[in-house]
């Protein structure tokens, strides 16, 4: 009996980690590829316009509301990439993670600010309209869900007809009148 060998071990398989990166070159990986540059790019310009809007209510200095919510906007998923990628036992797709926590935060702040508060936007849309930034104005008040007429599109629009009880029509005043020049000097 001392001839008999043992039976031999089977190597165990190797075991395939199931939230394991999309290989390069697949039709995931481009699309994951691209759900980031998306969320990146759009989550973090409509979250920088919401955080420097929200920052309006203690200054109305613009550049002093960008660069603070700009050092907001990094170092808050900085430092929670650094907490999660310490907790990673792993060695995984690192650098994807410290990209999706940007997305994810970015795109859920800029959420927060068109969905849940858009009158913060509204407000940052009066403040560059008074300031005389147009187009920050309207990507402003897009975002807020509003859309106004501005003094240079008022030759655009048709005057209202006015209605049959002999009442002035309605007032065609737009966003900026206070500011406009009267020329009665």
């Amino acid at each position: 009996m001392a001839d008999e060998k043992a039976p031999a071990k089977k190597p165990a398989a190797a075991v395939k980690p199931l939230s394991s990166p999309p290989k390069k070159g697949s039709a995931v990986a481009t699309a994951v590829r691209w759900l980031r540059v998306v969320a990146l790019t759009g989550g973090l310009l409509v979250a920088l316009l919401g955080l420097s809007a929200a920052l309006g209510f203690a200054t109305d200095i613009l550049i002093l509301r960008a660069v603070v919510a700009l050092v907001v906007l990094v170092g808050l998923p900085l430092f929670v990439s650094d907490k999660l990628l310490a907790r990673m036992k792993a060695p995984g797709d690192k650098l994807g993670v410290v990209l999706d926590v940007f997305g994810v935060l970015w795109v859920g702040l800029a959420w927060l600010f068109i969905a849940a508060v858009p009158k913060v936007l509204v407000s940052e849309g009066d403040r560059q309209t008074r300031q005389g930034s147009i187009w920050l104005a309207k990507a402003s008040y897009f975002l807020g869900g509003v859309n106004p007429t501005f003094r240079e599109e008022r030759s655009t629009v048709p005057a209202p007809s006015s209605s049959v009880s002999g009442a002035p029509a309605p007032s065609t005043a737009a966003i900026g009148d206070a500011a406009a020049p009267t020329g009665d000097h």
